[in-house]
């Protein structure tokens, strides 16, 4: 068996049989090695290479050995997709390791050494098929980010609670049922990544994480959010899709900082009135609940397709940050006078509604630039559509269109216009203006 007095040694022998070892940045210590084409550590002395299909690395050879000085001075590792099924016992004499890399391998485990490593700030286990993590893991004080997505856990150790100086955790992707409450210790959590996991509740004293940034939870089994999460007051995005969730937190409105609310696919059938009080909130994804009215405080961006919406408030209007708006497949027969008020609107989609008409403030919205009328009931047009000028794009298709309004013919940028199946039995003298400036018709009769 070969023993090396440093990983630098390692590096210069791991050469002669083509293991891919390399540095991964110009500090001395980082070092990273993929496929393992040898059996590093066991027998690399020889330069005989070996199948890739080499499954764990062995015992000694610089890694344990008592002279392995420049193991001990390591800074960064990566053993990404090395087929490792285990990892040595002497993992944990790297005591100046900062990163280690291990993911996209076979590790069902990890060593207790692990909580050895007291200087690791960054540890990524990520595509393995972890069934469980080591207690020593709460042992890792300096750690800032923890990667575990795409494994095979369903339960975390009260230990990580432990982990104080902890910015980001990624779960994504795991089994897992239940958080322990220790986990509202990590006082300093930015970013909580638990989507597409088998959670049926949520730590009642989540709200204690007072620095959360970004909490993802999207497809999970949860039906209601604890009531301490509305004290997350630093939150700027909130991933909620694909939950049984039957309601939302009545003081919703406190999440002040909150940009970003995905609740799509949901069994929501109200929204809190205090919702109208996120003023900075510019995306809401509703789509595929059971909404049927929005709250008379409502004043923030919309994604509501397919919820059955009948109609929108007058307040509507004070929506006057939203930039796109989608409505699809809705129940909507008009649309509020103060629609026009929408001022930062650039992108609006309103398919398979039953509108019949279009109010006059629409010609306000001057900054649109994609507009989805299809499937609706409109005979006609409002004449201010003409001042739409910033449209690019406008689909007409399948409305009972009789005549459009010679104003259309204003709308200098627009580059695709989509007519097919109206009442149209020519094409109208503004169409063929527009035609003639370069704009793409398509029309069924042509």
């Amino acid at each position: 068996m070969a023993t090396f007095s440093s990983w630098r040694t390692v590096a210069r022998r791991c050469r002669s049989c083509r293991t891919p070892w390399r540095r991964t940045s110009r500090k001395p210590w980082a070092w990273s090695i993929s496929r393992m084409p040898c059996r590093l550590w066991r027998d690399c002395g020889t330069p005989t290479p070996t199948p890739p299909q080499a499954q764990h690395l062995g015992r000694g050879g610089g890694f344990e050995g008592p002279t392995a000085t420049g193991a001990r001075e390591m800074e960064q590792l990566q053993l990404r997709s090395a087929q490792l099924q285990e990892l040595p016992r002497g993992l944990g004499k790297l005591q100046q390791l900062r990163e280690l890399s291990l993911s996209a391998n076979k590790l069902q485990h990890l060593p207790e050494a692990l909580g050895q490593l007291s200087q690791l700030r960054d540890l990524r286990v990520d595509s393995n098929m972890l069934i469980s993590l080591p207690e020593s893991i709460g042992d890792l004080l300096a750690l800032k980010e923890l990667h575990l997505s795409s494994n095979e856990l369903r339960v975390l150790p009260a230990t990580i609670g432990r982990l104080r100086n902890l910015e980001t955790l990624n779960l994504f992707h795991n089994s897992i049922e239940s958080l322990p409450n220790s986990l509202c210790e990590l006082r300093l959590l930015r970013r909580l990544h638990m989507g597409s996991n088998s959670l049926r509740e949520l730590p009642p004293d989540l709200g204690r994480l007072e620095l959360l940034q970004e909490l993802y939870l999207a497809n999970n089994q949860l039906q209601s959010l604890p009531e301490s999460c509305v004290r997350l007051v630093e939150l700027l995005l909130v991933q909620l899709d694909s939950n049984p969730l039957t309601h939302l937190p009545s003081a919703m409105g406190e999440l002040k900082a909150l940009q970003e609310l995905h609740v799509g696919s949901a069994r929501l059938t109200a929204l809190p009135e205090s919702i109208g009080e996120l003023s900075q909130l510019s995306q809401l994804y509703l789509a595929g609940n059971e909404l049927r009215n929005l709250p008379q405080s409502f004043c923030c961006g919309l994604q509501k397709r397919g919820n059955g919406l009948e109609r929108l408030e007058e307040s509507f209007g004070q929506l006057q940050q939203m930039r796109k708006l989608f409505l699809d497949f809705n129940q909507l027969k008009e649309l509020p006078d103060s629609f026009g008020q929408l001022s930062a609107l650039e992108e609006l989609h309103l398919k398979e509604n039953h509108l019949t008409h279009l109010p006059e403030s629409f010609g306000d919205l001057a900054k649109l630039q994609e507009l989805s009328l299809r499937c609706n009931y409109l005979k006609t047009l409002p004449e201010s559509f003409g001042r739409l000028t910033e449209l690019r794009e406008l689909s007409l298709s399948f409305n009972p269109l009789e005549y459009l309004p010679q104003s259309l013919s204003q709308l200098v940028n627009l580059e695709e216009l989509h007519l097919q199946t109206t009442a149209l039995t020519h094409l109208p003298e503004c169409a063929l203006q527009l035609k003639a400036e370069g704009t793409i018709i398509v029309w069924s009769d042509l």
